[in-house]
């Protein structure tokens, strides 16, 4: 019997997982809203490693990356009775990530430029050859040098894969200054990597 009960208890929870991928993360959102427990590991499962990277991307301080995806997360849950179902709970989460590096933009200092040593340091390991990290170099570069919003705008875009309207929603513009500041961030990557 106890053999039998193990097979059962591993068939449930396969199709309970089964069924948890299938949810929406809307839906998973309101079930966590209500106290499911499970269904905010979902969530958390989902989108822990891209909106680790958002931060990743931003900041070149692992321990301050840290904080603000820790601190993220912690204002997620806290304002889990505030969500609506009817916002994609992608963009509601980008909208705290994003408040929530802002904050720490505006407490850290008040410059708008961001310093090259900001950005992570991706270098691929020596092996891979130095064509390979010549062009990396100038990619970090590029995308340091851009305006902190277009900044922003395309790492919302690259990590996250929001939609246009939903990156507008997250970062407080309209749809047509997120299509502006993406043309003109991606213009200006190309032409720094030409150069």
């Amino acid at each position: 019997m106890p053999a039998e009960m193990t097979v059962l208890g591993a068939l449930l929870q396969f199709r309970y997982a089964a069924f948890m991928r299938e949810i929406t993360d809307e839906k998973l959102m309101q079930q966590y809203a209500k106290g499911d427990a499970k269904a905010f590991d979902q969530l958390y499962a989902r989108h822990r490693a891209p909106l680790y990277r958002y931060f990743n991307r931003q900041i070149n301080d692992v321990a301050t990356v840290n904080d603000l995806y820790q601190g993220a997360w912690e204002k997620i849950i806290k304002a889990r009775s505030k969500y609506r179902s009817n916002a994609p709970f992608k963009a509601w989460m980008y909208r705290i990530a994003h408040n929530h590096l802002v904050d720490h933009y505006r407490s850290s200092r008040s410059t708008d430029s961001v310093e090259a040593h900001t950005l992570p340091d991706d270098r691929p390991d020596p092996s891979q050859g130095a064509i390979e990290r010549e062009q990396t170099e100038q990619l970090r570069a590029g995308i340091t040098a851009l305006p902190a919003e277009q900044r922003d705008t395309l790492l919302l875009k690259l990590e996250s894969g929001l939609k246009m309207e939903e990156i507008a929603s997250v970062t407080g513009v309209s749809r047509e200054t997120v299509k502006s500041r993406l043309r003109y961030a991606v213009n200006k990557l190309k032409r720094s990597l030409v150069e």
